[in-house]
C-alpha cells in the first residue's frame, strides 16, 4: 500500500526481500520504500534496486535475527545468523543478545497478562518506540509457556558454548533451528 502511495508499483521477489532485509520493523520498512520510490522515478520497483538502496543488505541486526525466530522463518534466520557471524559478530555477543530480546518479551508479556496499560509497560520496559511496538506484537503472539522455553533452550547452549562442548558457530546454529520447534 505504502508503494501504491507513492505512485509506483513493486515486483514480488523485491518486496519479499525488503521485508526480509528490514526484519519486519515497519519503520524501517516505510523509511526503505519511500527511499526506493525517489531513486526509481516511479517505475516498478525491482529486486536490484532494492540492492542498490537499502542499507539493511549491509547491516543486518541481532533484532532482525530475533523477529525471524520468532514469527519462525528458517531461512532468514539462518541468513541473518550468517551474516552477523560474518561482519565478526562473536557467538557468544549474539546468545547475550539473544537473551537480552527475549528479556523484553517476557517481562512485556508478563504486564500484559497483568492488564497492564500500554504506555505503562512500555515506562516500565524502557523500550523506544520502534522496539516497543515489535517487542508488544511479538510478546502478544508468543504465550509466556514458549517464552520460558525459549529461555530453557538458550541457557542449555550459553552453558554448552561456555564449556565448550561444540564449537560456538555450531552451537549457534543449533540453537536457532531449535528455536524453531518452540
Amino acid at each position: 500500500d505504502k508503494v501504491k502511495e507513492g505512485g509506483s508499483k513493486i515486483s514480488p521477489s523485491a518486496s519479499s526481500m525488503l521485508i526480509n532485509l528490514t526484519g519486519g520493523n515497519l519503520f524501517a520498512l516505510s523509511q526503505e520504500i519511500e527511499k526506493l520510490i525517489l531513486f526509481t522515478g516511479g517505475r516498478n520497483i525491482e529486486e536490484e534496486d532494492v540492492k542498490r538502496v537499502t542499507d539493511y543488505t549491509r547491516e543486518p541486526t541481532i533484532f532482525a535475527l530475533v523477529d525471524s525466530i520468532i514469527e519462525k522463518n528458517k531461512a532468514n534466520s539462518q541468513n541473518y545468523l550468517h551474516q552477523l557471524l560474518a561482519q565478526g559478530e562473536e557467538p557468544i555477543y549474539v546468545i547475550a543478545m539473544l537473551a537480552r530480546q527475549l528479556s523484553f518479551l517476557v517481562r512485556t508479556r508478563d504486564l500484559l497478562d497483568k492488564k497492564i496499560p500500554l504506555p505503562e509497560i512500555q515506562k516500565k520496559i524502557g523500550l523506544k518506540d520502534f522496539q516497543w511496538s515489535r517487542a508488544v506484537t511479538q510478546a502478544r503472539g508468543c504465550p509466556m509457556e514458549k517464552l520460558v522455553k525459549f529461555y530453557e533452550i538458550l541457557l542449555r547452549y550459553d552453558v554448552s558454548m561456555k564449556r565448550g562442548l561444540l564449537p560456538k558457530e555450531l552451537s549457534l546454529e543449533l540453537l536457532v533451528s531449535e528455536l524453531w520447534f518452540v
